[in-house]
């Protein structure tokens, strides 16, 4: 239930990720004031597509510093349940 006395949180998807660790010529830039705008939200599966990306294009030197980010800056990762697999449906 949305309470609007709570302070706004962002979803940060893998892409926005990317764009900042790849040094994305077109989106980069944005991703990075994007980071650091807000309460940050992002979840399990997230950080596992994001990881995953980055040992397929061989940016493993890339690897440390993504989870560096995430310890260091105020990103709150919730789970991702099979609940929510199922529920996804409904929600489009």
């Amino acid at each position: 239930m949305w309470r609007g006395d709570l302070p706004e949180r962002k979803f940060v998807d893998s892409n926005v990720f990317l764009y900042v660790l790849r040094a994305d010529p077109r989106y980069g830039e944005r991703a990075k004031v994007l980071l650091g705008e807000g309460r940050l939200v992002t979840s399990t599966l997230v950080i596992s597509q994001v990881l995953a990306h980055l040992e397929r294009k061989g940016s493993l030197n890339a690897i440390p510093l993504f989870l560096e980010f995430l310890e260091d800056h105020p990103v709150e990762v919730l789970p991702t349940l099979f609940e929510d697999f199922i529920e996804a449906p409904e929600l489009c």
